[in-house]
């Protein structure tokens, strides 16, 4: 069973599972953003607007992967990363987890700057200062984007509420 486990593992076949996993785990999100928030009207967007946008780029990736996997030769070998490859990998899906579960609980600038310095810091290696001031750029950027130019409700920022 294992060889055969360590076949599929080196095929494409891992990769068209990742694929569609992003797919389904995009429906479940924007579903379940789109039954929890409001999606407002055109002029005045609402909280929803953010679920479905992410879900749709989610959606896109693995979408994009399956059928990047599905030209690869099926006798090619395609490894599975390894090391230090593997745990920022499985870092990052455990990051966008955490931040999709958070979100409506810990607010929109809260759980994005999290998100931000958490994936920055696994991902690039940088200082810690250089990644909080990255994560606290863009959390208020993209709140200042949203918030005040395109009128959406983001999730309350439940850390704020107490200053």
């Amino acid at each position: 069973m294992t060889d055969r486990i360590e076949r599929w593992r080196q095929r494409r076949g891992w990769l068209i599972a990742i694929g569609a996993a992003g797919c389904a785990l995009a429906v479940a999100y924007t579903t379940y953003g789109m039954a929890t928030l409001r999606l407002g009207t055109l002029s005045r967007p609402g909280a929803g607007i953010f679920p479905i946008a992410v879900g749709a780029i989610l959606l896109l990736t693995g979408a994009m992967l399956v059928a990047h996997a599905r030209t690869i030769p099926a006798s090619e070998r395609v490894d599975v990363p390894e090391g230090a490859s593997r745990v920022r990998a499985l870092t990052l899906i455990g990051l966008f987890i955490a931040y999709a579960v958070l979100l409506p609980t810990l607010g929109f600038i809260t759980s994005t700057f999290a998100f931000l310095l958490l994936a920055s810091r696994s991902i690039g290696g940088a200082s810690w200062l250089r990644c909080a001031v990255l994560a606290a750029a863009v959390s208020a950027g993209a709140f200042w984007l949203f918030a005040n130019q395109l009128h959406v409700s983001l999730p309350r920022d439940a850390f704020l509420d107490l200053l």
